[in-house]
């Protein structure tokens, strides 16, 4: 239907024209489907910041890749049948979208460029968003590393451990802040 006014100010419909009819069903195909692909997600670091967030993309139905140091921390993800896998770098071998939220500046370096690291199997054209609590000179270097392999890094930090937000303690969000 198109839309127009008549004579009397009003709003009048009328069919859609047949030049208009494949734009208007690419439209509604495009509008049936949701906003963002359910792509798997990659997920280093599921602890206090990192957990909420990988329940959030969970219950929105993105699956995800999980990896963590401490293997209890991703119980309750393989208990919901999520992938759990054994390095940094299994994550980036099988998701080219990679979230990092990690507690400190080596912490993120061992993760990124250690021997089992994300930089050893991440695919150009990957997008890695860090929201890890750690220097902004080792996140620097880091975004560098990444994009020489191809991929893009996104600084995506609550704060950074020199300019800390009001309410945010040892760079845990407060709920006062939302």
């Amino acid at each position: 239907v198109a839309a127009g006014w008549g004579q009397h100010g009003s709003l009048v419909m009328a069919p859609w024209s047949r030049q208009q009819q494949p734009a208007v069903a690419s439209l509604a195909a495009v509008c049936s489907r949701s906003v963002a692909s359910k792509t798997q997600v990659g997920f280093t670091g599921v602890g206090n910041m990192g957990n909420p967030m990988a329940k959030n993309l969970m219950k929105h139905g993105y699956p995800l890749i999980i990896y963590d140091v401490f293997p209890d921390a991703c119980k309750e993800f393989l208990d919901a049948r999520e992938q759990v896998v054994s390095s940094p770098a299994d994550v980036a071998e099988k998701a080219d979208r990679i979230i990092t939220v990690l507690p400190t500046s080596i912490n993120a370096i061992e993760a990124y460029s250690g021997a089992n690291g994300i930089l050893k199997k991440v695919k150009k054209g990957s997008l890695l968003i860090d929201s890890s609590t750690i220097d902004p000179m080792v996140l620097k270097e880091l975004a560098k590393e990444v994009e020489k392999m191809g991929a893009v890094f996104m600084d995506a930090r609550f704060c950074d451990t020199y300019n800390p937000v009001p309410g945010v303690t040892d760079g845990v969000p407060s709920a006062d802040n939302y």
